[in-house]
């Protein structure tokens, strides 16, 4: 049986670098405008801007509760 590190499948790290999270998981100006025309508060815009990164990175959507764990060293670049 192969690694899942050897696999096609994309993943999150459990305990990404600082580079990673620049590199992968900073938000555009335009992902930041698109995640600021459909909120209304800072933490719906938080999940959204989450839920779109993880997205764009793994290509399907994570259960929420997954991806909230890993999310929080995350809020500080959401704006």
């Amino acid at each position: 049986m192969a690694w899942i590190e050897r696999t096609a499948y994309p993943r999150l790290s459990g305990s990404p670098s600082a580079r990673e999270l620049a590199e992968v998981f900073t938000p555009s100006a335009d992902e930041l405008a698109w995640v600021q025309a459909r909120t209304i508060s800072d933490y719906h815009r938080l999940a959204l801007l989450v839920l779109l990164l993880c997205y764009k990175r793994l290509g399907f959507f994570r259960r929420t509760t997954t991806t909230t764990r890993q999310a929080d060293n995350g809020a500080p670049c959401a704006g």
